[in-house]
């Protein structure tokens, strides 16, 4: 999981990328974002809120916010 993400996210930028990388200083704007968090959601079948979006700031919290929804 963690790699699907770091791999997406090098598709929207050259930039290194670390857990703590802000999403939107590496290069994401706010569609590039939703349309990542929808392929996570579709592909391991979770739902994320906004409320939930908006408190992911890093890399890693997007991270852990998938990972929590697949182990419920």
């Amino acid at each position: 999981m963690k790699k699907l993400i770091y791999d997406k996210l090098k598709s929207y930028s050259n930039k290194s990328i670390h857990d703590d990388s802000d999403i939107y200083s590496i290069g994401l704007d706010s569609l590039d974002f939703v349309e990542l968090i929808t392929e996570l959601e579709e592909k391991y079948n979770i739902e994320i809120t906004d409320e939930e979006l908006l408190k992911a700031k890093t890399v890693k919290d997007v991270i852990d916010l998938v990972e929590s929804k697949v182990k419920k």
